[in-house]
């Protein structure tokens, strides 16, 4: 029985250390890259995640590859912000030396060895001693300095030897190989199981290599004579240690962001803390997304011009459907341009700048992704959630937040900005962190479709920590009155910890109808610092802007009937506001409404930026009517402005054959095939006009 223990110890020890080795799967399919990334494969095997290596497995360009490539350098760069990356000229050192002085005797790369492997994760040893003896096979032993916040002891040592005498050098583990292994067969012929013996007869070569056939780590207080199950865990914690430092998440965001941006300016990414929140608007009966982000880093440049440093965070926003992620419903941005002096960025911005925005949002069931980029070292953070947002009206009862904050204020002007509710502005910090002498503000909100309904809320505040329980309970009418009331409210300030903040909406019955909850953090401090906000404010006379955008999600998700009541609720705002005029009728000429397209483009046509937009909106809702003598003036007219656009030298074309002008058809037609050769409609209709018949 004590010798099938040993077998089964052995076998968890094999488990423990070379299932850290990430697998070359076989849908990997690494070897259908081209030589240069499967040499950097290569390169970054022992300090690669697999996030990491599954994602540049699936990038599809060689652009995508070099970017996410420079990612991962700069998430290990010990100082970013200059020239040179200490980590990667480091790494690539100890790979070269692997290659060149770990090869002999081995049929793989010095990289692929034990010692090549424990070389490149470690570095050079401290002191190295060869042990080469009659009645030892060949051990040659390293010694490191640890760092107990790695989880490495203050000093151990690797072990290799040469099994059977010959070949390359292998790794020694105590427990796995036992001290047998160290002893060759004509020496010594003794139970693997009898450790006292073993050790003894190793002794008697070498007194070093005794002690090390039985532990890595100098001085270890063992009980008698068994291999120390120390050693193990030690290889498995170096094996696993380059990889524990990386939060490689920021792999899995560029599957996401490198859509929505150019990968050519990813360079540096930067985590970030966020927050997202659903909060309805009583007074426009609308869900809105409320988000902010606090990038961990913040880089600035200075201008000799304004004798200021500055920065840009250019914020891109975008909807995509849950059901098919890569189908894209909604998308904007926008910029936030700060200048500060030195004093500024020494105090007010030394924790960074939180940004902050808010949009309105159509009920269904959304990814919601931002990218956050910083014009100076190109900077980008992103976060990504998935949201369900219910109609505005009617269904079951339901809370709204909440949402911590260190200071709510009433707000007199009647527009628009990130957390207002109504007459309250929300001042948010992502961290939802606080000083033990802070105020911390709890708000929330409730709607009910029968505003007659009372309902009452708990909140209950508990802490994470069994050692210094906490708990606290607040009770709160929900008055009739209004569909949805608003409340914030002073909490107590529990004091240094981890807490949670629950709150639930109760029936008539005291039955549960809706619970939510946030986590809270008091640091053992006063205070807390918390960093300025960059937002921007949309005046209510601006606030046909939300109608646009309710309208494109709307169509966007298949459901034109809400999209253009929203677009008709914006044009009665602003009938003459050119963006919304040319998206409007984009939408009418999918639903095939021309009457209504030609009833309100008039604005464009004096608008010189717009002019290319007039004519050719209004030729192809002309040739939809049948109109195409007026089809082909205005589409004519769309073309001198700007020759290059096929859908309107296609609409030209087809209005053309239908005027019977076959031969400047066909014209039109050939040029948008120019274009675009890939256009098969195009060259159905080419052939349908050199067989005599109308397109």
């Amino acid at each position: 029985m004590k010798r099938h223990g040993c077998v089964w110890i052995g076998l968890l020890i094999l488990v423990l250390v070379w299932g850290n080795v990430t697998p070359i799967a076989a849908e990997d399919n690494p070897e259908k890259l081209d030589e240069r990334y499967q040499q950097w494969l290569d390169l970054v095997h022992y300090i690669i995640t697999p996030m990491e290596r599954k994602v540049f497995l699936s990038l599809k360009s060689d652009k995508e590859r070099d970017a996410l490539i420079e990612l991962f350098w700069k998430q290990r760069d010990p100082t970013r912000g200059t020239p040179e990356n200490e980590f990667r000229e480091e790494h690539l050192r100890r790979f070269a030396h692997a290659n060149k002085y770990f090869r002999f005797g081995a049929p793989v790369p010095g990289w692929k060895t034990d010692r090549g492997r424990i070389y490149i994760l470690l570095g050079p040893p401290v002191s190295e001693e060869e042990v080469i003896t009659n009645g030892l096979h060949p051990v040659l032993i390293w010694d490191y300095f640890g760092n107990a916040q790695n989880g490495l002891p203050t000093g151990f040592r690797v072990v290799f030897y040469k099994r059977s005498g010959m070949g390359q050098y292998r790794l020694y583990l105590p427990t796995a190989d036992g001290p047998q292994a160290l002893l060759t067969t004509q020496s010594h012929t003794i139970d693997p199981m009898n450790y006292e013996a073993l050790y003894k007869a190793i002794k008697e070569y070498s007194a070093t290599v005794a002690e090390a056939s039985l532990s890595l780590i100098p001085g270890e207080q063992r009980s008698g004579y068994s291999p120390s199950l120390q050693a193990p865990m030690l290889i498995s914690r170096i094996y696993d240690l380059p990889k524990s430092r990386i939060n490689a998440t920021y792999a899995r965001n560029f599957l996401n962001y490198k859509g929505i941006v150019d990968v050519d300016v990813v360079t540096n990414y930067v985590n970030s803390r966020n927050q997202l929140t659903l909060l309805r608007d009583p007074v426009l009966n609308t869900h809105f997304l409320h988000f902010s982000l606090l990038p961990e880093l913040l880089s600035v440049d200075f201008s000799d011009e304004r004798d200021q440093f500055y920065f840009n965070y250019e914020l891109t926003v975008v909807l995509r459907s849950a059901d098919d992620p890569d189908r894209e419903l909604f998308k904007y941005s926008k910029n936030f341009p700060v200048y500060a002096n030195e004093e500024d960025l020494n105090n007010r911005l030394s924790k960074g700048i939180v940004v902050s925005d808010y949009f309105p949002v159509a009920p269904g069931e959304f990814i919601f992704s931002a990218v956050l980029q910083n014009s100076v070292n190109r900077e980008i953070s992103y976060f990504d959630r998935k949201v369900t947002v219910p109609a505005p009206t009617g269904g079951a009862p339901r809370l709204y937040g909440p949402l911590l904050s260190y200071r709510i204020q009433p707000v007199g002007d009647p527009g628009f900005a990130a957390y207002q509710v109504v007459d309250r502005q929300v001042s948010i910090d992502p961290d939802s962190s606080f000083g033990m002498k802070e105020s911390i503000y709890l708000f929330f909100s409730v709607y009910r479709d029968r505003a007659e309904t009372a309902f009452r809320t708990r909140i209950e505040v508990r802490n994470e920590q069994e050692f210094r329980p906490y708990a606290r309970t607040y009770m709160v009418d929900v008055p009739a009155g209004k569909e949805t009331w608003v409340h914030d409210m002073e909490i107590e300030n529990p004091g240094n910890g981890a807490y949670r903040v629950r709150v639930i909406l109760l029936g008539a019955a005291n039955e549960v109808l809706d619970s939510r909850e946030v986590r809270l953090s008091i640091a053992p401090r006063e205070q807390v610092f918390h960093p300025p906000v960059a937002s921007k404010r949309l005046p209510s006379n601006r606030v046909f802007l939300f109608d646009m955008m309710l309208a494109a999600q709307y169509a966007n998700t298949g459901r034109p009937g809400p999209a253009a009541d929203h677009y008709e609720a914006a044009l009665a705002r602003q009938p003459e506001f050119p963006p919304l005029i040319k998206s409007y009728a984009e939408f009418l000429l999918a639903q095939r409404n021309p009457r209504r397209l030609l009833e309100i483009i008039a604005p464009l046509e004096n608008d010189r930026k717009y002019l290319f937009d007039y004519h050719a909106l209004r030729g192809k809702a002309l040739h939809v009517q049948g109109n195409n003598t007026l089809a082909v003036q205005a589409l004519l007219e769309a073309n001198k402005v700007y020759d290059s656009d096929t859908s309107v030298l296609n609409a030209l074309g087809a209005a053309l054959a239908n005027t019977g002008e076959k031969v400047e058809a066909r014209k039109a037609l050939e040029a948008s095939l120019r274009l675009n050769p890939d256009q098969v409609d195009v060259r159905k209709m080419l052939q349908s006009l050199e067989k005599g018949r109308k397109p």
